[in-house]
């Protein structure tokens, strides 16, 4: 094997640990550099020489969706395609994190894709990392020194990379409940996104918003939360006059390409924010 363009020319190995530490310990290896195999979706593209060895986590488990309390488990194995077809998920914001797997690429991918691998790859366009954000929980990671939980803030904050560096993310913890929202700007329907908008409210019994979470995906490389329109919310009883002052302005910073500008990704995350919340309005 070998010759440029060709899909992880060296490696030689191919592993299927039947335990978490067996997989965190082949990942740590000094004698060779192996990587971790999820849905192969972000490999399949690679042709980086240094990778010798594929770690696949099929035989662990990490696929399933269930309830526990007032949390829904997340395996990270799980697929687009799962968190689609999820039950579970309808009782979280509206079923948000669904409707964005069921627009991540074309079915053959949410087909194969893993949620560990499209968080740690977090691309720009991929509403699923966004819609976390939107939602906020908690993701448990394995490595070598044990496992460790760290908010989906927190995991941003870090950068992906970092935060899973050496290591495995092993499921997401998100809260049941919440009302929700998602607005999303593309080209065609089944298109991948230019820019989204993505929100989560959690209220009183009387309608005050006692917590809002509001996250443009697509803006950067990585989603972020608008906190000057979140903290317009807080407090608040939503209604349609609210809606339009609070998105007035999304301050936030942009970045522009082929599918769109710098600048007009900023106008469109205030527009795609206000309809967003005039949907929750309603």
């Amino acid at each position: 094997m070998g010759g440029r363009g060709i899909v992880l020319p060296n490696v030689r190995k191919f592993y299927r640990p039947t335990s978490l530490e067996e997989a965190v310990a082949l990942l740590n290896s000094e004698k060779e550099r192996n990587v971790v195999l999820g849905g192969g979706t972000q490999l399949a593209l690679s042709a980086h020489p240094g990778i010798e060895g594929l770690i696949d986590l099929g035989g662990l488990g990490l696929d399933k969706i269930e309830r526990r309390g007032e949390e829904i488990v997340i395996g990270a194995r799980a697929r687009p395609s799962d968190l689609f077809r999820s039950e579970l998920l309808r009782d979280v914001a509206d079923n948000i994190l669904a409707e964005a797997a069921g627009n991540y690429l074309a079915e053959v991918q949410r087909n194969r894709a893993s949620i560990g691998g499209i968080l740690i790859s977090c691309a720009a366009w991929a509403d699923i990392a966004a819609a976390l954000l939107a939602i906020g929980g908690r993701i448990t990671i394995a490595g070598k020194d044990g496992e460790k939980t760290m908010t989906v803030d927190e995991f941003y904050e870090a950068g992906p990379s970092k935060a899973a560096h050496r290591a495995i993310i092993t499921e997401l913890r998100i809260r049941a409940g919440g009302r929700g929202a998602y607005q999303r700007l593309a080209k065609t329907e089944t298109d991948i996104s230019i820019l989204s908008s993505l929100v989560r409210l959690d209220e009183e019994t009387d309608g005050t918003i006692r917590e809002a979470r509001v996250v443009i995906g697509g803006a950067t490389a990585l989603p972020v939360r608008v906190r000057e329109v979140e903290e317009k919310l807080r407090g608040k009883r939503l209604d349609p006059a609210l809606a339009e002052e609070a998105s007035r302005d999304c301050p936030i910073e942009t970045v522009g390409d082929f599918r769109a500008s710098a600048d007009y990704r900023r106008k469109m995350a205030a527009v795609l924010t206000k309809r967003a919340l005039a949907a929750l309005a309603k």
